[in-house]
């Protein structure tokens, strides 16, 4: 049988897939010699040393070699989960995010069944595992109508997703923020939403010597992450993980630096308190300390 996608992908499709996935995944997923491993793979298909179909395999037998790797992370060590008061202030702001939030849901909810009862009619259980050759396949069948009608649906609910994540990024960062003040942190550092290889967010507590005050802000369901270091994957709060954001975070380095700092950071002179904070829906908010 045809593979579908070497019917339905253009060689420009394949190298095009193989450099988003790169560009959005290989900072915080891929060992060294995964990265390298990709960049060759994608120099071969360009130097005509592999056809697309094959290059094309061999990029998502990486992809699952990779993720099999991950499950095998070293995990964080955290004290016993505490709840975190808001004041009214700031849970009146955390109440309109979450009414966001709420909405968004909503509106996914029948983008969503339309793509599972499409999914289903079209062989796949879970309308997240239909992929491009699968609706390449269904093409062939002559069943364009189901596949652009969930094409459509799975774009739909897709976007709503990146929404809700936006939305449940801030209410996370609206509880680690209000957290880390209450803690005595005042401004020092925040990073960028969504942006790998930065830290959440850094408040500084004055004293003699100061104390840098690190919070992982989760939101709605979201979960603590994982980066390759040395070959291993380590959890987010991890000694090691933090070891790691400390050297490589070039946005926080540039605080550290305008506050006097840096050098003291990169000594270890200053003593780190490192939390996760997780505000799970509205006002709902719990604190852990990872362990050092």
């Amino acid at each position: 049988m045809i593979n579908p996608v070497a019917t339905e992908m253009t060689q420009a499709q394949v190298l095009g897939e193989m450099k988003a996935y790169q560009k959005q995944h290989q900072d915080s997923t891929f060992t060294a010699a995964e990265k390298a491993e990709l960049t060759q793979l994608m120099k071969d298909l360009e130097g005509g040393k592999f056809t697309k179909e094959a290059a094309h395999k061999k990029f998502k037998e990486l992809i699952e070699r990779s993720r099999a790797r991950r499950e095998k992370y070293v995990a964080a060590e955290m004290s016993e989960e505490k709840r975190h008061t808001v004041p009214e202030k700031s849970g009146k702001e955390m109440d309109k995010i979450e009414a966001e939030r709420q909405r968004l849901k909503g509106l996914r909810e029948p983008e969503n069944k339309e793509r599972t009862q499409l999914a289903k009619k079209m062989g796949h259980n879970n309308p997240d595992k239909v992929d491009r050759a699968a609706l390449a396949e269904q093409r062939r069948l002559g069943n364009a109508k189901d596949v652009d009608a969930f094409e459509k649906a799975d774009k739909k609910y897709k976007e709503l997703g990146t929404e809700l994540t936006g939305e449940s990024e801030k209410l996370g960062m609206h509880a680690a923020e209000d957290f880390a003040r209450s803690k005595g942190g005042v401004d020092f550092y925040k990073g960028a939403p969504g942006k790998a290889g930065t830290l959440d967010l850094v408040k500084l507590k004055p004293g003699n010597p100061p104390t840098l005050i690190i919070c992982e802000a989760k939101g709605g369901s979201s979960t603590l992450g994982t980066r390759a270091i040395g070959g291993q994957d380590y959890q987010q709060g991890r000694p090691e993980y933090l070891e790691w954001m400390l050297k490589n975070d070039k946005d926080f380095h540039k605080a550290a630096e305008e506050h006097g700092l840096l050098q003291r950071i990169k000594n270890r002179e200053l003593p780190v308190e490192y939390y996760l904070v997780t505000a799970s829906g509205g006002r709902n908010v719990t604190v852990r300390e990872f362990k050092k």
